[in-house]
């Protein structure tokens, strides 16, 4: 932490874990050294295989649509085509890619990397009508509530605008 704050006269990294390192320092609410080695090795270890398989799925929907492939290679260029030739997209240029997170949404909604997530609850947690115990478990099972039809209009088709006006 203390290289990173230090003098102003090294250029500070674009990046997440450096993020995390100066939140510490900006606040009092920030990571301790305990959750940043935490965060980091989760980030190492739980990333890796869901990153892969998260590409591998976002690869093959864009080539079996090549119509989503060539919006995303025009993007792509646009932004990169206002960088230093050679250069590669740092941080601030994601929120550029709009078309290409589109396409990731909807790849993992189609193609969730996870088979199971577990939740668990230390207090009473409200949800709609319903009031889940403290203590419980919730499991959900994303590739069943991502492909229904009563949460998504064509849910088998790969529709990456779906995410455009609502990215979440």
């Amino acid at each position: 932490k203390a290289a990173i704050a230090g003098n102003g006269a090294v250029e500070v990294p674009d990046d997440a874990l450096t993020m995390m390192l100066l939140a510490g320092e900006e606040s009092e609410d920030g990571f301790s050294d305990a959750e940043i080695c935490d965060e980091a090795m989760l980030m190492i270890i739980g990333g890796f295989e869901t990153t892969n398989s998260s590409l591998l799925w976002v690869l093959f929907h864009l080539a079996k649509h090549p119509e989503h492939q060539d919006l995303c290679f025009d993007e792509i260029n646009d932004v990169m085509s206002k960088q230093a030739p050679g250069s590669l997209p740092a941080l601030v240029d994601v929120d550029q890619f709009t078309y290409l997170h589109c396409v990731i949404q909807e790849s993992m909604r189609l193609t969730p990397t996870a088979p199971i997530v577990t939740r668990h609850f230390a207090d009473d947690f409200p949800l709609g009508d319903y009031v889940i115990p403290g203590g419980s478990s919730v499991n959900v099972v994303p590739i069943a509530t991502s492909n229904s039809e009563d949460l998504f209009d064509r849910a088998a088709d790969f529709l990456p605008s779906r995410w455009k006006d609502d990215p979440t």
